[in-house]
């Protein structure tokens, strides 16, 4: 469960900064950006989305972007793969559990 939640936070981080800062460190609307997001968030899928929590799921992805690749970055256009659930950055890259992480 702890695995599955951090790569779901990883993947989360990595949305928030390549579709919403589009590649960017920091958008220029940042701590906007964060507390919209963390309100959507929370109205859709209940607790575990404060502010706080949103911005430590951006850095997150923003400090391991270049350790993990994500299973359409693996693949080969001629090539097969393996099922997503075995490519899951939370089983080879992410060992620790989601407070080992932001609590580091």
């Amino acid at each position: 469960m702890n695995a599955v939640m951090t790569a779901t936070y990883w993947q989360i981080g990595r949305r928030i900064v390549e579709q919403e800062q589009k590649g960017s460190t920091r958008a220029s609307y940042g701590e906007e950006l964060v507390a919209k997001l963390a309100r959507d968030l929370t109205t859709r899928f209940g607790r575990g989305f404060s502010r706080t929590n949103v911005f430590q799921m951006r850095q997150f992805f923003l400090a391991y972007r270049e350790k993990i690749q994500t299973p359409s970055e693996l693949s080969a256009p001629d090539s097969i793969i393996q099922t997503p659930s075995g490519l899951s950055p939370s089983y080879s890259v992410l060992p620790l559990s989601w407070f080992h992480y932001v609590v580091c």
